[in-house]
């Protein structure tokens, strides 16, 4: 990638020695949609030590519909005439791996609905979970297919760190079913951030969507509770907890604790974002102008009183516990 101002002054890049040897770093950023991470993946992007390219896929729904050359790296361009992807796409295929712009084999999520709904997509229900470790210990042709995604990801990563030069590979994907897979495959040294936001902010953004309030406070806490069991076997080193407000209130102390956890030197962030300089799939923001780290307090007035306390109150005491009041 061409180097910009902001790198020319970065940091030399140093990790720490770690008892996990060869497997590649990476950190996984854990949580709802729409709570702040592509804002995270843009600013940790900058720093010369890490990689982030936002979500790693294309989601299913856009692939099911063969949409997924269509997408757009932040960029500008398609993915697959973007030259950042495209030598990324020929370095995993150069392992005899398919992987390209309408073949995201880095996905543990099933492309068909049904399979989806039945293997891969989040779930509190314990059956659920049971009949999936189920699949996974009886059906040789499911295990097959875990080892080979581990593998493409493997490759994946790899290909990015390579491309960037970095030694931390920053995954913002946040879903619960991709950090189960990479905390139990053998290729990755995983810590795991969880970014939350106010349940009531995340309420107002998903009303602006189309969502009703309860469905996404709802959201929100079952969210909560998956990655909260996801984690609970990782030491305290390894896991770490993120607020929205934090990261934009004081910036520069919120990466400064992210750069620890990291295990990565402290850099100079820049309190304006420009996201054509990165390669990020997600959030449409990435497609915009100058981004500027600022606090998003609209739900203050698009929320009554009796809206506000209808989404903590379903919250539960998990709001409580991330301090919020």
């Amino acid at each position: 990638m061409p180097a910009t101002t902001t790198e020319a002054r970065r940091p030399p890049r140093t990790v720490p020695p770690d008892d996990a040897g060869s497997r590649r770093r990476v950190v996984y950023l854990a949580g709802s949609g729409h709570t702040g991470s592509t804002l995270l993946a843009l600013l940790m992007n900058t720093h010369p030590a890490v990689a982030s390219v936002g979500e790693v896929a294309v989601k299913p729904r856009i692939r099911h519909r063969n949409d997924a050359h269509r997408q757009k790296c932040s960029c500008g361009a398609l993915v697959g005439d973007c030259g950042f992807w495209r030598r990324i796409f020929q370095q995993v295929n150069e392992q005899g791996l398919e992987f390209g712009p309408d073949t995201w084999t880095n996905d543990y999520r099933f492309t068909h609905p049904l399979l989806h709904r039945v293997f891969t997509r989040e779930s509190s229900h314990a059956l659920v979970r049971a009949f999936r470790g189920w699949s996974e210990r009886r059906l040789p042709a499911y295990r097959r297919r875990i080892g080979f995604i581990d593998r493409v990801n493997a490759a994946f990563v790899d290909a990015v760190l390579e491309a960037t030069e970095a030694d931390v590979f920053f995954d913002t994907s946040k879903g619960a079913v991709r950090l189960a897979r990479l905390l139990a495959s053998p290729e990755f040294d995983v810590r795991v951030v969880t970014l939350v936001r106010d349940v009531r902010a995340f309420a107002a953004s998903a009303r602006r969507r189309g969502v009703s309030l309860a469905e996404a406070a709802g959201t929100w806490k079952k969210d909560q509770l998956t990655i909260r069991r996801e984690v609970a076997a990782l030491s305290p080193d390894r896991r770490t907890l993120l607020r929205y407000e934090d990261l934009c209130a004081d910036p520069v102390a919120t990466l400064r604790r992210l750069c620890d956890f990291c295990g990565v030197a402290h850099a100079e962030f820049p309190r304006r974002l420009f996201s054509h300089e990165h390669h990020v799939l997600g959030n449409n923001m990435r497609m915009a102008g100058p981004i500027e780290v600022r606090l998003d307090q609209r739900w203050r007035a698009e929320l009554t009183e009796s809206d506000q306390a209808k989404a903590v109150r379903i919250a539960g005491s998990l709001h409580r516990e991330f301090g919020y009041d």
